[in-house]
């Protein structure tokens, strides 16, 4: 599973997408689908490249929604993969919607190789995780929000989550 690429790590992954992209790569095992949240068409179309080289397929999950509904300290909203059907889960934002549609895509390709996952399992799973520090409600009044967003992409989904969700 490789949920997004950007620019990130660069003194380790490389300084460019592209070499972002390769490092991350190296997780595509020969036979072994490997499902992808990346929306840049330059970065997918390498990672389809080095799947077939890998002789395997790389399967891209459906893009998420644009909006969610925000309270008690969790968001709403609903993936599109097999029907519109909703989910809830604590990490927030447009990003950690497109990470779940890219776990629900994982589980599916998982079902279509004959492993029992139930749709219980998935929802839980998604409903019980927490990740101290991403866009994480520390008090209410006055209101503050702990997020370590350290880089460029981070500091833009800090900010369109803050936007849709007060």
């Amino acid at each position: 599973m490789i949920t997004n690429i950007d620019f990130d790590h660069t003194k380790i992954l490389g300084s460019t997408l592209e070499k972002i992209a390769i490092e991350k790569a190296g997780i595509i095992k020969p036979g072994a689908p490997v499902v992808t949240g990346v929306r840049q068409r330059e970065v997918v179309s390498l990672l389809r490249q080095i799947a077939r080289e890998r002789r395997t397929h790389l399967v891209r999950a459906a893009k998420a929604p644009a909006s969610f509904d925000y309270q008690n300290r969790q968001m709403r909203f609903k993936l599109s993969a097999n029907g519109a059907r909703p989910f809830v889960s604590p990490l927030v934002g447009v990003h950690q919607m497109q990470n779940a549609a890219v776990v629900a895509t994982c589980v599916e390709q998982l079902r279509a190789q004959g492993v029992k996952v139930s749709e219980r399992a998935l929802r839980s799973g998604l409903r019980d995780t927490r990740w101290p520090g991403r866009f994480q409600v520390v008090c209410r009044r006055p209101l503050i929000v702990l997020d370590v967003a350290h880089n460029p992409a981070g500091a833009r989904v800090l900010t369109q989550s803050w936007r849709r969700a007060f």
